[in-house]
């Protein structure tokens, strides 16, 4: 797969992932302010540099964002199991940004 088509698909998901983010409302306690609501899932960027696992996604989310990639994968005719391909066994995660992800994703079909 091209790297621009790559691309259009991680944003596709991106746009599906971003509808709900930020609406979820989480409580949090801190001495400072006692039990406070926070939306805490921050927007997605479509930004080869934004930072996804450990910022704007945690393990739910990095889940999530495999089953949309798939499904999206799926719409576009390629039959594809991310967390069995080889860039799952990798050292470094594909998941780190955006930019690692249209990488890991360019090389899947």
């Amino acid at each position: 797969m091209r790297r621009e088509e790559a691309q259009r698909l991680l944003f596709d998901v991106i746009d599906e992932m971003n509808k709900n983010r930020g609406r979820q409302p989480k409580k949090f306690w801190t001495e400072e302010k006692g039990w406070h609501t926070k939306y805490a899932d921050p927007i997605i960027e479509k930004d080869e540099e934004f930072k996804m696992l450990g910022y704007a996604i945690d393990s739910m989310g990095a889940l999530d964002l495999v089953l949309h990639l798939e499904e999206q994968l799926e719409k576009r005719g390629k039959q594809v199991s991310i967390t069995t391909n080889k860039a799952f066994s990798q050292t470094k995660t594909p998941l780190k940004t955006v930019g690692t992800i249209i990488t890991m994703v360019e090389g899947l079909a």
